[in-house]
């Protein structure tokens, strides 16, 4: 997404610190499978003019943590695993607008 966006510059959060220092180079990877995916990543790498690798605790990586959630839980009903993201530029509404209703919320009667 980054690269179709065309971004230049790149800070990538990750929660696994094993992760970001083979990224970073800071470790090696004896792991044939892993030495695959740290090798893509970097040749990626050279789409943007700089790109950071920064430790995250889980902790703080709510919004990623969520995501894997809502995509692991579309696979399991079968659906598609692409999770699509947008952002609303305008209010729904603006205040004042008469089109807008009021709903109360009553508790049980």
């Amino acid at each position: 997404m980054a690269i179709a966006l065309e971004v230049e510059e790149l800070q990538v959060y990750n929660d696994s610190m094993l992760v970001v220092s083979q990224l970073n180079n800071d470790y090696g990877s004896g792991d044939a499978r892993m030495l695959k995916y740290i090798s893509h990543v970097l040749k990626l790498q050279n789409d943007f003019k700089k790109v950071h690798f920064s430790h995250i605790v889980r902790a703080q990586n709510a919004h990623a943590v969520a995501l894997v959630a809502l995509g692991s839980a579309c696979n399991e009903l079968g659906g598609s695993r692409t999770i699509t993201l947008g952002e609303i530029a305008v209010p729904s509404f603006e205040p004042g607008n008469e089109d807008v209703m009021t709903i109360s919320t009553l508790g049980p009667s």
